[in-house]
Parts: C-alpha cells; structure tokens; sequence
C-alpha cells in the first residue's frame, strides 16, 4: 500500500516538473488531485494500521444465467471507474458512483479475502484523475441491488465497450460463511483472470481492433 501512495506522490512529481511553485498546483488540477490522494491515501492508511489493520472484502462473483432478478431490484447507482494505479495485484481505483466520489485501495488477493478501504473525495478531483490520469482504464456500469434472503447482491451492467457483460457479487462478513445462491445466477467466477475488469476490457479492446471497418 505505501508503494502505491509513493507511485501516487512520483505521478504527481512528474506532472509538476519538480518545480516548487504555487502556481503549478493552481494551474494544473490533475497535479493537486494526485498530490491530495497521496496525502489522504497514507493518512488513511496510518489510521487503519493504528487501529489493527485494514478492512477486509470477501466475496463471491458469479455470472448471471436469466433476467428474473430483474423484478426484484432495490435500487440502481450509475457508477464510473478509473483504474488509477496497478502494482501486481494491488491497486488504487476512483469511483464516481451517482453523487459520490471515492478512492479505493484493494490488496492482493488470498483466495475470497483481500485487503481494501475505500475513503471519499472531492468529486471535482475524482472528475480530473479519471479523466488525465487512469489512462483509458475506465468502465461504466449501472449496479443494480438484489437482495436474497439474508444477503444482498450486487448486479453490475456495463456499458460500452464491456456492453453485454454482467456479473453478480455479494460480500460476506468472513470467509467461512455459507450463502444461500438464487436461481438466476450462473457460473462461479470468483478469483478468474478473464473476469478482472482490466482483463476483460484489455480483451474487448484487441477484439474491436481486429474488426474491420
């Protein structure tokens, strides 16, 4: 995680050119919005590492096999993510989700658990670091919530160019837990490399390259 926040604050160097001048941080939004994440990303970071350690996601992913849990959505968030910084199989994302916008570290995973806090921040800068900053690595999907039983599920759709993929999560409280499946779901996708976001718009990508026009 450090190495991450320290990739952040070298991004924001290079942005500025080294140069020490208050009028490069006001000029160039992009450079204050790295320069802010580092800082709140190790602030953060600290403060959970004060407190035992980091919050943990465990989760299931699956693919989805029919639309009957379609009649039973909670509700619906449009949401934008921006793939910030990648180390192995750590990485920073920025979220806009509806009116909120948030920075996420996500740990290497061990099977179902991985390391990860998410923190909020200035929409106007998760606006600039998605735009300047992620590089193309960015993905829309409408999220859509589908409670079963004692558990409640998350079914994203994306857009282009990932349109026609969706996938159903649910995180659990440990590891160990048992989780009753609905019927709409389909294959077990949990931990596979094709279904990472990065993966699967990398592939999308090099097929749409490969058409003719």
């Amino acid at each position: 995680m450090r190495r991450l926040c320290g990739k952040l604050r070298a991004t924001a160097g290079a942005i500025g050119f080294g140069e020490k001048n208050i009028f490069t941080s006001v000029l160039n939004p992009a450079l204050r919005a790295l320069t802010e994440a580092a800082a709140a990303c190790e602030t953060h970071l600290s403060q959970q590492l004060s407190e035992g350690s980091l919050a943990k996601e465990i989760e299931h992913k699956f693919l989805v096999r029919s639309d009957a849990w379609q009649a039973l959505v909670l509700r619906s968030s449009r949401i934008t993510d921006g793939l910030l910084l990648k180390d192995g199989d750590r990485k920073l994302r920025i979220r806009i989700w509806d009116e909120q916008a948030t920075m996420a570290y996500k740990g290497a995973r061990q099977g179902l658990v991985r390391d990860e806090f998410e923190y909020p921040i200035p929409m106007a800068d998760a606006a600039y670091l998605i735009a300047d900053q992620c590089e193309g690595h960015v993905l829309t999907k409408t999220r859509h919530e589908v409670p079963h039983l004692d558990f409640l599920w998350e079914v994203d759709v994306y857009d282009a160019p990932l349109e026609g993929v969706i996938l159903a999560e649910v995180e659990l409280a440990h590891e160990g837990l048992t989780v009753p499946l609905p019927d709409w779901l389909g294959e077990e996708v949990t931990g596979q490399l094709r279904y990472r976001k990065l993966q699967m718009l990398t592939e999308r990508l090099a097929n749409m390259a490969l058409v003719p026009r």
